[in-house]
């Protein structure tokens, strides 16, 4: 997991469980977007990474969305 922190917007690269076609790439970019989420989707690596503002959605949401269309992060 790759941590930056520009006051408080937090980027974050995660593994993630689940994605398995392009089209997981771009659900999981939409679906966040909804919650002011900036995600870019990588399949060939299995990861994602996480643009937020801390102040207003925590991580543990962003997983709990993920969730339920059957993606985890994983570390």
């Amino acid at each position: 997991m790759q941590l930056i922190n520009k006051g408080d917007m937090i980027n974050k690269k995660f593994k993630v469980k689940g994605m398995h076609c392009k089209s997981c790439e771009f659900l999981i970019k939409d679906v966040l977007s909804d919650f002011a989420v900036e995600a870019k989707a990588d399949l060939n690596k299995k990861e994602v990474l996480l643009n937020f503002d801390e102040n207003k959605i925590s991580l543990n949401k962003i997983k709990e969305i993920l969730k339920k269309y059957k993606y985890e992060i994983v570390a």
